[in-house]
């Protein structure tokens, strides 16, 4: 025995002891053989080609597979999963679209319509507040001679024979009532002669002026001057026949008809 453990009996000192044993090795745990890409991606590609209803029935079954797999095979999966495509939504016929229908098919209705009909209501309407064509409301004056009330404007004296008024002296001439030259002609001895017509059944015929202001069509005013004479002029009222009315008379420069 040895000396130590001899000594420690006769101490009585207690002396732990331990006892190593040992077990036979087992045999080790095979590794999972780890799944090519080639693999990965033909697994994948088959799995988005098959039918969403193959898909749904065995959710459990893929999750198994993938849960199974190594943490770096999943990534490599979970990179090659394609996403969801978003769903179409189906149109809804609702209240709105159904308004918007009807306004739509009605403005087409209406263009057609117009395009179709130049006197449609709306073309004709459109036309009468935007349309450039205007309505000259022709209106005939036939006032009869007694109706006006002439006014000589002239500054030389005035003779009267036959209804033929000479006014001699020089200076403008004008013309009794307002009214529209209808005619201008120069006579023989180089003076003019012209007509103002102041309705469809009165005129007046001037003659002898040496100077004309005015031109056929140009509206005239007993207040502005139609000619210039240098000597004398003459004056005479004719009726629609071309006849000249002599039942007047002339007081202070203005013309009284006889009753």
């Amino acid at each position: 025995m040895d000396d130590k453990l001899q000594y420690a009996n006769m101490l009585e000192i207690p002396v732990q002891t331990a006892t190593v044993t040992t077990a036979k090795p087992t045999k080790k745990r095979a590794k999972p053989k780890k799944a090519s890409h080639d693999e990965i991606k033909e697994e994948l590609l088959n799995k988005i080609n098959s039918s969403p209803e193959e898909q749904l029935e065995k959710p459990s079954e893929i999750m198994a597979e993938q849960l199974a797999m190594p943490i770096d095979e999943q990534q490599d999966v979970n990179l090659y999963e394609q996403p969801n495509k978003p769903t179409k939504r189906r149109f809804k016929l609702n209240a709105i679209s159904i308004q918007l229908l009807v306004i739509g098919a009605l403005i087409v209705t209406i263009l057609i319509t117009n395009s179709v009909y130049p006197n449609s209501g709306l073309n004709v309407f459109m036309r009468g507040i935007f349309g450039t064509e205007s309505v000259e409301e022709v209106s005939v004056d036939d006032r009869e001679y007694s109706e006006f009330i002439p006014v000589l404007n002239a500054d030389g004296q005035v003779s009267m024979q036959d209804g033929v008024m000479t006014i001699t002296g020089e200076g403008s001439v004008y013309s009794t009532v307002s009214g529209k030259i209808t005619a201008i002609t120069q006579q023989e001895d180089g003076t003019f002669s012209m007509d103002i017509m102041h309705s469809e059944k009165f005129l007046s015929h001037i003659t002898g002026l040496d100077r004309v202001y005015s031109e056929v069509g140009d509206s005239v005013f007993c207040t502005i001057p139609v000619g210039y004479v240098d000597d004398a002029v003459s004056m005479c009222f004719k009726n629609s026949e071309g006849e000249i009315i002599s039942d007047f008379q002339v007081v202070d420069n203005s013309v009284v008809w006889a009753e």
